[in-house]
Formats: C-alpha cells, structure tokens, sequence
C-alpha cells in the first residue's frame, strides 16, 4: 500500500472505531431496568395529554431504556385524527377491507408537528379530498419524511419531559468526517475508469477502502434519521401506564375491529395500534417504514416490546445454519473456479488471436476481461460471509424472526387491572 493508501485506511479504521463506541454506549446507557406493570399500582385513564404516537415512543422505551418511534406511530395518528373530527373514515365499496380517508376542510389548531405532516402526507395523496387504501399502498412516504416524522414525535415529548435526548448527534455524525476520503477516493477512481475506458488505474486499495467508507456513511445517516431517547422518571410512570392500558386493549379490541367506527372506539384503536395491540388497521391504512422495515410488535415472552427480525445473513442471528453456510461454500468455490478459468483465458493463445484478427477491438477485450476478473470477488466475500454466519450460527444461540410468535397475543400479554378504560374505552365489550 502506498502511504496515501496507509493514512486513509487509518481514517476509515478510526471512523469504523468511533461509530462502534457511539453504538456501544447507545446500548449499555439508560434505564434497563423497567419493572413490569402489573407490579405498579396504575390506574387505567390516560396518564397525560400526549398522543399516540409520543405513547408508542414512550412503551418502547421500557423494553430496555432505548425510546425510538415505532413505525405503527404513524397509522396510530390517522386513526386519532379521524377520533377527533380533523378527517373522516369509511368504508371504501370498491375495496373489500378497504377504508376511504376523507380529508375535509381545514386543519385544526392543536396539531402537533408530527400530525400536521401526517395530514400533509394525506392531503398530498388525495383525491378529490379522498384517499383510498390502495392509494396508500402505492404511494409510501420516503426515508426523509420519516426521518422528519420520528424526530418530530421526538421533540414533542422532550418538551413534555417525558424523555430526553441519549446521544449527542454531532458526535454520531463525527464518524462521516475521517470516513469522507475513503469515499471520495472510490469516487474519482470509478469515474476516472469510466472516462478513461481502462481499469488500469482503478486501486484495490481505493475499492476496498471506499466501499468501507459509504457503508459507514450509510448507516451513520440511517443513525441519524432514527433518534434515539432514554425515559425520564416521569416519561417511565406514563409508559407504565400506557402498557396497562395496552393490555386493557388487546383483551378488549377483536383483531378485526376496523378503524370505522365512533370516535370513542377509534381513539381506543389509536392507541392499541400505536403500542402494538392490534396490527390490522396497518393493513387497512398502511404506512410503511422503509428505514425500520424488521421493527416489529411481538406479544411473545414477559412481556410486549419491539423486536427486530433479524437477517439470517448476520452472524449469531439467523436461522438455518447448514444451508447459509453450503451456499457460501458454493459461492467461494465458484469464485475461485471462475477465476481460474479467467487467468486460463488470459494466459492462452486466443487474445492473440482476437488481436490479430480485430485489433481494434482488442482493448475492449482486455477491459471487459478485467472487470469479470473484479466481479468475480463478490462472490468471494459474499461466500465468505455467508461461511462465517453458517458457522457461528452452528455454535451460538439463534435469535430471529421466530421470536415474532402472534399466536401468544392472548396468553403472554401482561394484563392490565382488568378496569375501565374511563375515557380511552368503555366499559363495555368491544363490537364489530
């Protein structure tokens, strides 16, 4: 390696460094030690004026002291404006299971920030001042409005005290920095191949180092759209009250109660969908998360929490072990033969030939040549990947998407004390 080569690989290694003991202390910082609600004496009315989205972010929280917003926040918030009068809901006749939004005349005045954007999401959707659950589902809103979305949930409930900032986010964003010449290398080597049309002066080194360098810059901008709270003691004390009256929900609510319903019963439904306790209205109004796709609801163990589905492709997480590891012994043994087949290509008499034959074409040969040669690492290092997940998965304790188990909603939900909801619900049995 060159000395240019040696100072920016010590960049990219101290920007890998930094953004691993932001992520450490992301982990091991906060209250993780939440006591279970059925041993706090709550009772079952709203434990203050915030909506549900700020209670999603607060339930969360007591899963192990990191508050994020859960993408359920976001239908939760439609359901609660439909609650209080700012749109309407029904039933859409061309749809079976579908709900037609109305969006009506003008806004309310006590919109918080988070709710305004979710009426504007609506309204840029509408037609005609309706927007129906197809239109939904084909028009998702991007990685940037939910960026906008969580942070503004976020501040909502800072300025109620409820929860304060766990990092500082200059310091998450630090990493970017010694990571930029890595990526900037990559950058002009491949637009230096393209407008040269030659691989001759493209760099292992500055391959290597830049894919490095906007992997990292990837996810520091995904940790900066995601902000993450730690629970003040009063943020804990509404938390705890929110998931009794959660539990009180997903005994009460059927799974296919529909959000078409009085306002009494979808200010209900707003708050079981914002903590989880009952999915159905996502289907009915969806609104996906693409930057938090595996964050997800589960009912399953102690006690209800956000889990993630993680990817059988990460070591120590996934399933299958066997299988992962024979297709990445696959991929490694197919690299290697394509390569020798490449180096036998290149090593025989036939370029000759093609040269004497085309020469002008030759050079495009040799290029095209070279880039299979380069293509060929990927499954290389994808084979070996995909080995060492294989391997440690054989060897470690595997937590995947078998931690979702829906069918435990009704035996492992944390029962609440078994009252009235007051004004989130009432006393009687919830009809379809």
């Amino acid at each position: 390696m060159t000395t240019t080569a040696i100072v920016i690989a010590a960049l990219t290694a101290i920007a890998w460094v930094w953004w691993a003991v932001q992520r450490w202390i992301d982990l091991t910082r906060g209250n993780t030690g939440a006591v279970h609600p059925d041993a706090t004496s709550i009772g079952s009315d709203p434990p203050g004026p915030e909506r549900p989205a700020i209670a999603s972010m607060l339930v969360v929280g007591l899963a192990g002291g990191a508050c994020r917003v859960a993408g359920s926040a976001a239908t939760a918030t439609v359901v609660d404006l439909a609650a209080r009068g700012t749109i309407g809901l029904r039933d859409d006749p061309a749809t079976e299971g579908g709900v037609l939004v109305d969006i009506g005349g003008d806004s309310a005045s006590d919109l918080e920030t988070h709710e305004t954007m979710v009426l504007g999401l609506l309204r840029s959707r509408s037609r005609s001042g309706l927007v129906s659950t197809g239109t939904l589902l084909r028009n998702q809103p991007g990685w940037l409005w939910w960026a906008r979305f969580r942070r503004a949930v976020a501040t909502a409930s800072r300025r109620e005290g409820l929860s304060v900032a766990a990092r500082d986010e200059r310091l998450v964003a630090a990493p970017a920095v010694p990571a930029l010449p890595a990526a900037v290398w990559l950058v002009v080597d491949v637009f230096g191949a393209v407008t040269s049309r030659s691989l001759e002066g493209v760099s292992v080194d500055g391959l290597v180092l830049g894919l490095l360098a906007i992997a990292l810059l990837r996810t520091v901008l995904s940790d900066l759209a995601d902000p993450v709270d730690h629970l003040t003691e009063s943020g804990r004390q509404h938390a705890l009250a929110w998931m009794s009256i959660r539990a009180d929900l997903s005994r009460r609510i059927p799974d296919d109660a529909s959000p078409v319903t009085s306002a009494t019963r979808q200010r209900a439904l707003a708050v079981a969908v914002a903590t989880g306790a009952h999915e159905a209205t996502r289907w009915a109004l969806p609104l996906m998360d693409p930057v938090q796709p595996r964050r997800v609801w589960s009912d399953a163990g102690d006690r209800p929490r956000v889990v993630t589905i993680h990817s059988p492709l990460t070591p120590g997480r996934g399933g299958r072990p066997p299988v992962v590891a024979a297709v990445g012994l696959a991929g490694i043994i197919g690299s290697r033969v394509g390569a020798a087949i490449v180096d036998g290509f290149r090593s025989s008499d036939r370029l000759d030939e093609l040269d004497r034959l085309v020469p002008e074409a030759n050079r495009w040969i040799d290029v095209l040549v070279d880039a299979i040669g380069w293509l060929l690492w990927v499954p290389l290092i994808g084979g070996l990947w995909l080995l060492l997940a294989g391997l440690v998965d054989s060897a470690v304790t595997q937590v995947s998407s078998s931690t979702f188990d829906s069918s435990t909603k009704d035996r492992d939900v944390p029962h609440g004390s078994g009252r009235s909801l007051g004004r989130v619900v009432t006393g009687r049995r919830w009809s379809s």
